[in-house]
């Protein structure tokens, strides 16, 4: 009777509930590394984002500048400007000026913005020919 009555029973055995509590737990752990990864890229492209701010900030802070100006002159020659550091510290943008580049009445500038992402030292750097016109 008794062996009747196990027979008949129904629900999981401790195996199974084991089992569907491993799939569980890996699929779980495949969603905190999924945001730890999201959170990862934001934070990247956050700082690509600000520092391509800054750059192009710089650029047309110089392009409103007099082609004759002291902070246009000839880097080559002269020794570069000071690095700009950004409000909060983080980033710092600097310059060079090529006279006469790429061809005569043009200066070739080549603006650097460096920063540090997740203890990494990282820069991004943009090319603008100015005019004398």
């Amino acid at each position: 009777m008794k062996a009747r009555m196990l027979r008949e029973e129904q629900g999981f055995t401790l195996v199974e509930a084991m089992v569907a509590l491993f799939v569980l737990m890996v699929g779980v752990m495949s969603l905190f590394t999924m945001q730890l990864t999201a959170i990862n890229s934001n934070t990247t492209a956050t700082g690509i984002t600000w520092g391509t701010a800054w750059v192009t900030d710089q650029i047309e802070y110089l392009i409103k500048l007099p082609y004759d100006d002291n902070l246009l002159k000839d880097t080559t020659a002269n020794p570069a400007p000071a690095p700009v550091a950004s409000p909060d510290g983080h980033y710092s943008v600097s310059w060079t000026v090529n006279e006469d580049s790429p061809m005569e009445n043009l200066k070739a500038l080549t603006i650097t913005v460096q920063y540090t992402d997740r203890a990494t030292q990282k820069s991004m750097v943009m090319d603008y020919v100015k005019s004398s016109m």
